[in-house]
């Protein structure tokens, strides 16, 4: 994953950022990787405890969100 801190993602979009973070654990989790996607977890948990009032605008489905 690149360091998106260097680009200040995570000050700039903070709950996207956490979005990144899931996104990238889950694809962790599923090759077997769970000692790398742990501290994504972790990390993706107290920057949500830190923007309680922030919710996500990028909420991802399987098909899109323009399918009916």
């Amino acid at each position: 994953m690149p360091d998106l801190a260097l680009h200040n993602i995570p000050k700039v979009g903070p709950i996207s950022y956490v979005d990144i973070l899931d996104e990238t654990a889950m694809a962790l989790e599923a090759m077997g990787q769970q000692n790398d996607a742990s501290p994504l977890r972790l990390q993706a948990k107290t920057i949500r405890l830190e923007h309680p009032n922030q919710k996500s605008i990028t909420d991802r489905t399987p098909y899109g969100k323009f399918c009916d």
